[in-house]
């Protein structure tokens, strides 16, 4: 089983660089359509941006229509299909734990996509990056910023600076999809628990990094093996009475066992937490 949990760790760090070296591409892309955009509609007096609300606000559907025009959502639908793989990976491990997932429960498990349209596109990037351009926009039309100005602080935010700075919205996008792709699983490791009436969990991998959260070290390094349920709850309450100290970096409303089994340690937590019976 050792070897199952290092293959679902391995292909979620493959499915997470190549999201984002497919990233890399399609902000390129975005970022040259945005500007051709929004300079065709600027307007400018001896060569400094002039104000125009009505262009900051026409930006949200200048970003759409230039992602559009990219790769960028043909690059998330591969991410999924990738995180699918993760998927199928720990439902082998909840098999190897004794849990017996019937293949129609699995199929509705792993076509839950909504978490990674949530976050990647409709309701996480298009926030995001409108909010940012809207944001670089504005500064540059009221500080008397040149065009060139302008188109610097844009490819700075969509490509970064050098081949050591990916640019804000790369960065953005690591974090996401790694929250989104472990969520991902954490809600396939609560359908089972569910389905199944399990009543502990497995909580790995057994390693603490720079960052982890309290609750996560204590589960690390105060039990072996499965952790029942009544002990997790017992965390859950300590960390709802103590969120700034045991409860640090959680998630908001992760006050049950569903909600931990998908939050974990809260987001960029790389725990899983895999349900069993005791």
């Amino acid at each position: 089983m050792i070897k199952l949990f290092e293959q679902s760790q391995t292909e979620t760090e493959v499915a997470i660089d190549k999201f984002l070296k497919g990233l890399e591409i399609s902000s390129e892309k975005t970022f040259k359509e945005l500007f051709k955009l929004i300079l065709k509609d600027v307007t400018t007096k001896k060569g400094r941006l002039e104000v125009d609300d009505d262009l900051i606000n026409k930006v949200r559907q200048y970003v759409i229509d230039a992602t559009n025009k990219s790769t960028y959502e043909a690059n998330v639908l591969k991410f999924i299909d990738s995180a699918k793989d993760v998927g199928r990976t720990d439902i082998k491990i909840n098999k190897e734990i004794g849990n017996k997932v019937s293949q129609k429960v699995a199929d509705r498990l792993l076509n839950n996509n909504g978490i990674f349209t949530d976050g990647l596109t409709k309701g996480g990037y298009e926030v995001s990056v409108v909010n940012r351009v809207q944001f670089l926009l504005y500064e540059a039309m009221y500080n008397n910023y040149s065009v060139v100005d302008l188109q610097g602080n844009l490819e700075k935010y969509f490509m970064g600076q050098s081949t050591n700075d990916t640019g804000d919205l790369v960065k953005w996008a690591r974090q996401t999809a790694q929250d989104a792709i472990y969520q991902y699983t954490g809600e396939l490791n609560a359908g089972i628990s569910e389905e199944l009436g399990l009543n502990a969990l497995f909580y790995t991998p057994n390693i603490l990094i720079e960052g982890s959260r309290p609750i996560c070290k204590h589960l690390i390094k105060d039990f072996t093996g499965a952790i029942p349920y009544t002990e997790i709850m017992k965390s859950l309450k300590k960390a709802e009475k103590d969120p700034k100290g045991f409860g640090q970096g959680m998630i908001e409303g992760t006050t049950t066992i569903q909600e931990f089994l998908k939050n974990r340690g809260g987001y960029n937590c790389i725990h899983k937490a895999y349900p069993t019976l005791v």
